[in-house]
This record gives C-alpha cells, structure tokens and sequence, in this order.
C-alpha cells in the first residue's frame, strides 16, 4: 500500500510539474522583447512537451489542450485552433489507415512478405534480409507499429520451425531486424511514419511548400535503402549458421491458402494507390490539377468502403473495422498543426528567429550535426511524434535565420525522429520485438547505440550534400 501511495503521489506531482512550467514560462520568468501572447504559448508549449515525455497523460488527450488553451487565454480563437484538426493531411493519414486495414484484414501482408523471403533465399543471412525488406517494404505503406505487429508472427516461426532450433543469435539478429526495418522502411514515404506527415503539413502550412509523394521518395528511399543495408550488415556480419532453412520456408509457404478474391482486389487497390501517389506530380496533375495525395487516399479508402468481398452483403471494409484504426495519431497530428499556428499568431516564431540570430558564430553544419542528433535521442525518450510536433516548429526560424535549407534541414530532423533504435521505449516495434522475451535490453542498446550514431552520421551528410547541390 506504502509503494502505491508514492506512485499515486508522483504521478499527481508529474500531473502539476505541466501547468507550473506554463506558469513559470508564462508569467514568471522574464524574457527581454517578449510579447505575453508569447509567453504563454511557450508555456503552453513546454506544459505539452512536459507530458508527453512522460507520458503521465495519454499524448492523444495532451495534444487537444489546444483546443482549451489556446481560446481561453486569447492566443488563438476556437475556430483557429480546431482548424488543424482537419487538416487535408489528415485524411491523407486516414487514407493510408484503411488501406492497412484491408491488407491486414485479409492476410495480404504475408502473403507479400512471403513472396520477398523467397526472392532473397533461405540460407540465414538471407532470410533476415528477407524478413527485414519485407518489414522495410511493407512499412513504407502501413505504420511502422502495424507492419511490426503483421512481420513478428512471421519471424517467430521462422526461428521455432527452424532446423538448426533455437539460436539466440540468430533469434536477436531476427528480431532486432524486424522492429529496426519497420523504422527504416517507413522514413522513405510520406505516410510511413507520422513525423514524415508532419514536416509535410508544416512545410505548406507554414512555407506554402507542397511536397509530393515522389519529391520526398527521391530522397529518403536512397537514404533508407543505405541505411537499411547497414542495419542487416550490422546484425549479420558476426553470425556463423551453416546451413540453409529451405524446409522452414517451404512449410510456410505450403501453409498459404491459395490467393482469394478478396486479396487480389486489395492488391489491385493498392498497387493502383501507390502508382498514383508516385506519379502525381507528371501524370495526374497536369490533366486534373485539384487531384493530391490525400484526394488519391481517400478515393482509394471509399473504393475499399465500395468493393464487394466474398461474403454475402459485404464489403472490402466496413466502418466496423474502423475500430482497430489509430485515430488517437491523427489527434495528435491535428494538435501539432495547432500548436504550429499558435507559434506565428503568438509572436513566438518571430522573436525565436531574432535570439536564434545570436548563434551566427557558429557554423551551418555544426547546427545541423548538433540538431540531427538531439532530435535521435530525445525520440529514444519519448514518442517521434510527439517530438517532431515540438521540435520542428522551433527549428523553422532558425533554418530561415542561418540561410538553412528549411526543406533538408527539416525533413532531415523527421527522418532522424524515426531513427530511435537503442531502448525499447523508443518506437513501438522496439517495445514489441523486445516483448517476444528472446531480445536483452543490453543487447538491444549496444546494437541501437551503434545504428543510433549511423544513422546521425548518414543523414547529416544527406542533407549537406543535397543542400550544397540545390544551392
């Protein structure tokens, strides 16, 4: 009972901590050429940060304090703070949902990823990287937390059914595969992983910036794909396994059911919406100029609602499904667009952007090699979303100050927010993978820390160099 009583005392300490530092930043602490209007949002800022690092509230419910504060103390009006929560990207979000939806509903994911492990072979190096292109592809479509929830049940019975038995080696270079590609794979869309739709919302928000699907592939599939190459590297170079597992394969491949109609009419809409995603901007466009990615998502979305499945009076999907579908993520996307607002209509953005100018000592790329990685281990922390929708708004008026690229610079910082790889707090696939009972945390950490200063490494130099060569 004594333990009890202490947890329930701190976690209405932690509850206070929240509203003190809007008081204290709001209020209290003097901050020279400030406006109020100013400091309240930085308050309401670091009140919104405070509890979504720890967590002591449901980072859903902290992301509508926006809704609350923001009118009540005259920052924003209702109308203006709400306006985010229906942002087009957040359909493009709910688009991308109900796809995953329908390819988990009717088992398409295995079957694809399936089909990649028996491209790439079965000695056990290569079942890993075929596991880890399976995740990383498919990813690139699903959320990086439903694409590792669709590849563990796959790779456990790659690993029990495999003939040399269990090997733990062989078991955590697996593992860490699957919950380390389904981070990477989403970096290299716009709807892989949510802090890719935020620096996408922010920069048209904010800059008028429209980034296409295709725009952003050009760059973060290249970056993805080296930095996936490393992680199977990394995980396989140390491992000695003779032998192949061609009868693990072949029994879980005999396993499949023959493809149903069902499936085939989520393949269609789904390689259809991916071809229209990655075409836009030259195929689409120049004839229907209003057609986006999210009018594609949701056209693609109402076809699934539409098509007929094999059972009788129903469709593809129905709004029942809808259930199992993340609509706390598209809340919180909705209140860090809110919180970006508030930033410019506040005041905030703009004095930022004179005490930003003091950094001017400093060179560029030291800025960037310096925020690239805060942003990678404030997310092994806390949620990648969550810090994108804090960080990025912050960083914009410095990018514009230094004569930063804003475009590289901040989707840089994105892809960075999903590249957490050493503690399993720090991405849902971590936590998942780690839950399976056959990853240590030590190892967990000493192949993370390893991938964590890679990854800094790779896309630092992605961004100088693609900076230098638009310049």
């Amino acid at each position: 009972m004594k333990k009890i009583k202490k947890f329930s005392e701190l976690k209405w300490l932690q509850l206070v901590v929240g509203p003190l530092l809007f008081v204290l930043l709001g209020y209290v602490i003097p901050f020279s050429g400030m406006s109020l209007q100013s400091k309240m949002t930085l308050g309401i800022v670091a009140w919104m940060a405070f509890w979504w690092i720890t967590e002591i509230v449901a980072i859903e419910a902290t992301a509508l304090l926006p809704l609350i504060l923001f009118p009540l103390f005259g920052i924003l009006d209702l109308k203006t703070a709400a306006a985010p929560y229906a942002h087009p990207y957040i359909f493009l979000f709910f688009g991308g949902f109900i796809l995953a939806l329908a390819i988990e509903k009717w088992g398409l994911h295995k079957r694809i990823a399936i089909h990649i492990i028996r491209f790439v072979g079965t000695k056990p190096k290569q079942l890993i990287g075929g596991v880890m292109a399976a995740t990383a592809f498919l990813s690139m479509w699903i959320s990086n937390t439903a694409t590792a929830v669709m590849m563990l049940p796959i790779a456990l019975s790659v690993i029990k059914a495999l003939s040399m038995g269990e090997n733990s080696k062989f078991s955590e270079s697996m593992l860490l595969g699957v919950a380390y590609s389904a981070s990477i794979g989403g970096m290299a869309t716009i709807i892989g992983t949510p802090p890719n739709l935020v620096f996408v919302g922010f920069m048209e928000q904010k800059l008028g910036r429209v980034v296409s699907f295709t725009e952003w592939m050009l760059w973060a599939l290249p970056l993805s794909i080296l930095l996936l190459l490393f992680t199977w590297y990394l995980l396989t170079h140390r491992l000695r396994i003779k032998g192949g597992a061609d009868q693990t394969y072949s029994g879980i491949l005999d396993g499949l059911p023959t493809i149903s109609k069902e499936e085939k009419r989520v393949l269609w809409v789904f390689i259809l919406t991916a071809v229209a995603w990655i075409t836009r901007t030259w195929l689409i466009e120049p004839y229907f100029s209003f057609v986006d990615d999210t009018m594609i998502a949701m056209i693609s979305a109402l076809i699934l609602f539409i098509l007929p499945s094999g059972q009788v009076g129903e469709t593809l999907i129905q709004w029942k499904d809808t259930q199992r579908l993340s609509w706390g993520s598209l809340i919180l996307f909705g209140g860090g667009l809110s919180l970006a607002s508030a930033f410019d209509k506040s005041g905030l953005a703009q004095w930022m952007t004179q005490w930003i100018s003091t950094w001017n000592h400093l060179p560029n790329w030291v800025i960037v090699l310096i925020v690239l990685t805060f942003m990678n281990f404030l997310t092994e922390l806390t949620s990648n979303l969550a810090a994108a929708v804090v960080v990025l708004p912050l960083l914009l008026p410095m990018s514009i100050t230094m004569g930063i690229d804003p475009y590289y610079f901040l989707g840089g910082v994105a892809i960075s927010a999903s590249a957490a790889f050493m503690l399993p707090v720090a991405t849902p696939p971590n936590t998942l993978v780690f839950s399976s009972g056959h990853i240590s945390i030590k190892k967990m950490m000493q192949v993370g820390f390893r991938l964590n200063l890679f990854s800094i490494g790779l896309i630092f130099l992605f961004v100088e160099l693609l900076m230098w060569l638009t310049n």
